[in-house]
């Protein structure tokens, strides 16, 4: 598992490509824990050990750039 709560943002461990490898959804963590979401990532493809992990960030992303 790939943790980035303490340090780093939402997509600290995923980076932008036009042939990504896994996508975005966010789901609300129990209650107790300050009503709080995560983000989880979920493979489209097969992925290499040494393989980085991409995601489309889309182009509204880079429009407000």
């Amino acid at each position: 598992s790939i943790n980035s709560e303490n340090k780093g943002n939402l997509l600290r461990f995923v980076n932008d490509l036009e042939d990504y490898n896994v996508e975005a959804f966010m789901a609300p963590i129990p209650k107790g824990i300050n009503g709080r979401w995560k983000v989880f990532y979920k493979t489209t493809k097969d992925i290499e050990s040494d393989e980085e992990l991409s995601i489309s960030y889309g182009i509204s992303y880079w429009k407000n750039k």
